[in-house]
């Protein structure tokens, strides 16, 4: 076999080995219903893809089949438009995994829409005229400038999450965020090495590498992790409260919930009551994490919050302040709900579990105190 001959089979077995990896992927994940999840296996989807195209491309690029330039024309084609499909849905990905509410905003989301149909229509066009792979600088801007629009979206991405990091004081999530905010870089990198080694797959096992190792992390995030609104679980509530507060300091505990969450899941169907969850922890994710208090999922369209705080006034300030964000919903949403709070004092003379339980008592007389003034109108 020829040098040529080596390299095509290479660049073949590779990306198909990397399609396989993928088909496992998706299989395996295939059922969960959850947005991160179905985003993810969009990622999966647009990568299986991108490496269709490249497996078509290789062999027309050592011109070992005949007509090759039609062939190589169709493999650019899918694989810059997969390209633009996949730079969006990483960036919507990581918006999700961190609880930006850009997801849950749908004019917002919509017009991202816009750069992917350009990117889309800008690369067919470019791959039907220009050939990107000449080594040249001509070649070099031409094949950077249809890797333009994901480059923006992963580099966004990065930024929002370092962004975000910095603005949390919780050891354990500042650590989650970092780690996120690592796969874009690696995957700038792969993507760059790429248009210099055109004769290698190097994109196609540097993301297959990051698409396992983003399964086996989000795997062992479920432990600690709500998957539905992918803020802290019950298992991460008792092991914050097993690792005991800080004698020194005074902390409150705040149980919050939907008002009327089931009517909402029984006129609006689940799937809008799992909207509805999801855009609630990310509002109390976004309030909590520029104080440093620990939020999780309680159960049910119940939240938790344990704040450090010593004044009672600022625990008012911030019942108020979740109370006023959640008047935005319609903005967001295109229907409206409101939210109760209950409140108690952590006792430090007594099991925590007494305080949690005071402050779900008062959640409950603040919900019968909501209910009676609808019941007025």
């Amino acid at each position: 076999m020829t040098k040529e001959e080596l390299l095509a089979l290479f660049y073949i077995i590779g990306n198909v080995v990397c399609l396989f990896v993928l088909l496992l992927l998706f299989i395996k994940n295939r059922k969960n219903k959850q947005t991160q999840s179905q985003y993810f296996n969009y990622i999966v989807i647009s990568l299986a893809v991108y490496f269709i195209g490249d497996a078509l491309w290789s062999p027309c690029y050592f011109k070992l089949i005949p007509n090759y330039d039609i062939f190589i024309k169709f493999a650019r084609m899918l694989y810059y438009t997969a390209t633009a499909f996949l730079g969006y849905f990483w960036f919507v990905y990581i918006n999700i995994t961190i609880g930006s509410d850009l997801v849950y905003n749908n004019k917002k989301r919509r017009l991202l829409y816009i750069p992917i149909a350009i990117a889309s229509i800008y690369a067919i066009l470019i791959c039907l005229f220009l050939d990107p792979s000449i080594k040249n600088i001509y070649g070099y801007l031409t094949a950077f400038s249809l890797c333009i629009e994901p480059f923006l979206f992963v580099i966004f991405a990065g930024i929002k999450v370092f962004l975000k990091q910095l603005k949390v004081t919780d050891k354990v999530l500042k650590k989650r965020y970092i780690n996120i905010a690592f796969w874009p870089i690696v995957i700038l990198m792969v993507s760059i090495m790429q248009l210099f080694v055109a004769e290698l797959p190097v994109f196609c096992f540097g993301t297959t590498i990051i698409v396992l190792a983003l399964y086996i992390y989000n795997q062992d995030s479920l432990i600690s992790t709500d998957p539905l609104t992918g803020i802290y679980n019950r298992n991460m509530l008792n092991r914050f409260i097993s690792n005991g507060l800080n004698s020194e300091n005074t902390y409150y505990v705040l149980m919050i919930d939907i008002d009327r969450f089931k009517s909402i899941n029984d006129t609006k169907g689940h799937l809008e009551g799992d909207k509805a969850l999801k855009y609630m922890a990310s509002l109390l994710n976004n309030i909590v994490s520029k104080r440093g208090d620990f939020l999780a999922r309680y159960g049910g369209d119940e939240f938790i919050i344990i704040s450090k705080e010593d004044k009672l006034e600022n625990i008012i300030n911030l019942c108020n302040t979740i109370t006023e964000e959640t008047k935005k919903t319609k903005d967001d949403l295109g229907y409206s709900f409101t939210a109760s709070i209950g409140y108690s004092i952590i006792d430090k003379d007594k099991p925590i579990t007494e305080s949690i339980e005071l402050a779900d008592n008062n959640l409950y007389e603040e919900k019968e105190i909501h209910h009676k003034k609808d019941k007025k109108r």
